[in-house]
């Protein structure tokens, strides 16, 4: 039969073990749940009737958006055109 003071030890380690586990699954919820808090946001921008489906064109406007940004971004001199060293710095930015 174990003593005394290793039983103590070993309940104190289990006890630390469950303490540690359920620590990480509050502090990290299901990645599933986080994946689609963004895509539900996304999909709620994106379907402008509400109808709970993108249409096509939907889909399209907010392709559009996303590419105006896009080029906003690259855009740095908002001459409303993109040069090489636009593009080579917007690659750098996102490669590097």
């Amino acid at each position: 039969m174990k003593s005394s003071a290793q039983l103590k030890r070993y309940l104190t380690t289990i006890t630390s073990i469950f303490l540690l586990g359920t620590s990480i699954a509050v502090a990290h919820p299901d990645p599933s749940e986080t994946l689609s808090r963004p895509l539900d946001k996304r999909f709620k921008t994106t379907d402008a009737n509400s109808d709970g489906l993108i249409s096509k064109e939907e889909f399209q406007i907010m392709q559009k958006r996303r590419l105006e940004k896009f080029f906003a971004k690259a855009d740095l001199n908002n001459d409303n055109h993109l040069s090489k060293e636009e593009m080579r710095k917007l690659f750098k930015e996102r490669v590097f």
